[in-house]
């Protein structure tokens, strides 16, 4: 069980929890209207505003909006972060966390511009729930871990064991259940020292559900009821929310222990008090665990109507694992019931689903390759650095051993002779342990640059694998899938059988476009830059004719303006106009989709502009398109790997320039490729290898 945004509630500005009360709000309503002092007033909006998190999200927002607008009418800087920061979380709890995201974003650039560290780490730990809300634990880790170190630089120890919770969730995500626990007691014993009664209550959740993953059942029993009981007896620390977690570790205990019976009670307890005070990312897991007994039961009918209503918010709030949990409760349910048609469709979308699952795990095994490269590229720097280091106090001294030879001149000029003969035998003995550091900093540096080599090699081995190992057992599905399907048309073949044969060949021409642009994007670093005079009208021409097919078939249109002859790579650039041109006829819900690339010379680089009439890009993902496997799109709607883009970025960075994107949804896009011009009299026909052009400085 994953606890999506459970320990949401932490991301509050780090102040001491209080319970709700109604004499409280009500006091705090009324002093609002007597306060006299608007930094008071700020203090007391976003008092009622954490009041509201457990009885009336809206209400929440609300405060939370009116904090920071006062807090901008007097400039009161840590007001307008608080009150950001409530507005985020009102939208978490709703499980609508791209609005949140956006929130927290903002908050987090106002709070470093301000200087409020305190705060920017608390937004630093806002976004990582918004990655762990979206099944990206890696990078949610990232993030807690970087506001976890912020906090242990100035010694804030609220701070500390926040992130520490949330990195011990993380853990817990990626089922590493026995690191998690002892991350998740480091937080509850900080958490106790600071008295901070919530965040003692997530810790204790939190392992709780560790131990039941572990199936550790006794611990498990020991931390639940211990749990319950502290909410139970201490009044500080009673919370609708916390219980609503722990009722749902006991039903799923319950559950594994053969008691469904009980295990249905305590969920629909849990479900009651999340219905009524609106925390749908619980009442998410409660439906699940649910639909899960109903399903042990036979009880299909209950299944289909308790996951629908589960999937329903799971779509919402983003989180993948929990939709594609539902599609198989649902798949497996209608299948029961004999409703194949429906279980067809399910079945389909939870292919879906586990696809773009596995897109986030090959993105995350890619980016570990790729920060393993940086890290023995860093270890090589650091030793160059060191060498440079050990060579220049060599340097040093042997000038200062040559400065007091020279004072010794000046100051014993009766010793001239003698002086003269042992400052020649200190330099001669300098120079022998120069030359022997210097040589000895050469052997290191030739071990480190071996590393490398070796880590070059494990790389080109990867990209290897990908382009044989995994091309050929495809193949081999491919081709006799197809030879199944001749055989099976000779015979009756029903509508759905055939709708069976069209899935598995077309996943199988997914994963070759995968595999190809895998190893087209790990090429990129690899391969020698030979610089040349290009024509880019002979090169669209050529992407033209590549594309036909896809051209013809959306009654597509390329046309290309004037363009003088420029020098750079003509492979890597042949790559990036077809991903471009593709990109932009694809991508196009028009009658006839058009693409059209003109040229500007600015200052002292080559301007391409490639735009397009198609369905055009939302602002706020102009960054992330770049990125590997960043779809903005399923593939119902458009084929693709979600690479694309991603190479054109690498590709762009090798040659030494920029990539601009201008874009409005519905309005088209155009994407300017920046180039710097090449003196073709000393550069045409030069190959440079294993390293990048000059890069283009940027505002």
């Amino acid at each position: 069980m994953k606890f999506h945004k459970s320990i949401l509630i932490l991301l509050l500005c780090f102040t001491v929890f209080s319970a709700v009360r109604s004499n409280t709000v009500d006091s705090l309503q009324q002093a609002l209207l007597l306060l006299p002092d608007d930094s008071v007033k700020v203090m007391t909006l976003l008092e009622l505003s954490r009041n509201m998190m457990n009885e009336d999200l809206e209400l929440m927002y609300f405060y939370g909006e009116k904090a920071k607008q006062l807090s901008e009418k007097i400039n009161y800087r840590e007001g307008i972060v608080k009150g950001m920061n409530s507005m985020g979380i009102s939208f978490q709890m709703k499980g609508e966390t791209d609005i949140s995201l956006e929130i927290f974003e903002a908050a987090a650039k106002v709070a470093k511009d301000f200087g409020l560290w305190k705060l920017e780490s608390t937004m630093m730990n806002n976004i990582g729930v918004n990655y762990y809300s979206r099944g990206d634990y890696t990078q949610a880790y990232v993030y807690h871990q970087s506001a976890c170190n912020v906090a242990r630089s100035k010694k804030d120890t609220l701070g500390i064991a926040i992130n520490l919770c949330s990195m011990g969730e993380d853990l817990a995500a990626d089922d590493q259940h026995s690191r998690a626990i002892e991350l998740l007691k480091e937080s509850r014993d900080l958490s106790k020292l600071v008295n901070h009664p919530y965040l003692i209550n997530m810790n204790m959740v939190l392992i709780t559900n560790s131990y039941i993953e572990l199936k550790d059942y006794e611990k498990a029993e020991q931390s639940l009821q211990a749990g319950l009981d502290r909410l139970e007896e201490n009044q500080m620390a009673r919370d609708h929310y916390v219980f609503c977690l722990f009722y749902n570790l006991k039903a799923k205990l319950l559950d594994q222990q053969g008691k469904r019976e009980e295990a249905l009670i305590v969920a629909k307890k849990a479900e009651k008090i999340a219905r009524e005070k609106g925390f749908l990312d619980v009442l998410s897991k409660n439906l699940i665990i649910s639909a899960r007994i109903y399903a042990k039961e036979h009880k299909f009918s209950a299944v289909i109507s308790t996951a629908a209503e589960a999937l329903e918010l799971s779509i919402k709030s983003g989180a993948l694992d929990d939709q594609k949990t539902n599609y198989h409760l649902l798949t497996n349910a209608y299948a029961a019931m004999n409703n194949f048609k429906a279980a067809y469709e399910t079945k389909i979308e939870y292919h879906t689903i586990s696809d773009s699952l596995t897109m986030l795990t090959v993105e995350r095994n890619i980016r570990d390759i790729d920060y393993q490269h940086q890290l023995a590229q860093k270890d090589a720097e650091n030793q160059v650095l060191k060498a440079e280091q050990a060579e220049s106090n060599a340097m040093l001294r042997v000038r200062t051993f040559g400065g007091i030879a020279m004072l010794s001149l000046l100051g014993l000029m009766t010793l001239f002779a003698f002086t003269l003969y042992r400052g020649k035998r200190r330099r001669e003995k300098n120079s022998r342990r120069l030359e022997e550091s210097v040589k000895s900093r050469t052997l290191e540096l030739e071990k480190v640059n071996e590393r490398l080599k070796i880590s070059n090699e494990e790389l080109e081995r990867f990209a290897y694998i990908t382009s044989h190992d995994l091309k050929e057992p495809l193949r081999n599905i491919n081709g006799f899938v197809k030879l199944l399907q001749r055989e099976q048309s000779l015979k009756t073949m029903s509508k759905t059988e055939n709708e069976y044969f069209g899935f598995i060949l077309q996943n199988v021409r997914q994963m070759q476009q995968l595999i190809n642009d895998v190893l087209s994007f790990s090429k990129i670093s690899s391969q020698n830059i030979k610089v040349s005079p290009i024509s880019v009208s002979e090169l669209v021409e050529e992407a033209k004719i590549g594309l036909g097919e896809l051209i013809k078939e959306k009654k597509g249109v390329v046309a290309v303006n004037a363009i003088p002859i420029i020098h750079t790579n003509t492979a890597q650039l042949r790559i990036l106009l077809k991903n471009l041109i593709e990109n932009g006829i694809k991508y196009n819900d028009k009658p006839n989709p058009t693409v059209s690339i003109n040229y500007q010379l600015v200052e002292n680089f080559h301007h391409l502009i490639i735009s397009d009439n198609g369905i055009g890009i939302e602002t706020r993902y102009h960054d992330q398109i770049f990125g590997m496997f960043k779809r903005l799109h399923n593939r119902k709607e458009y084929e693709g790997s979600g690479l694309g883009l991603a190479i054109c970025k690498k590709i762009i960075n090798r040659l030494g320039g920029d990539i601009l994107l201008s874009s409005k949804l519905g309005a088209g896009s155009v994407f300017t490729v920046i180039l710097p011009v090449i003196n073709h009299k000393s550069l045409v026909n030069t190959q440079i290898e294993n390293q990048e052009l000059p890069i283009l400085e940027t505002n």
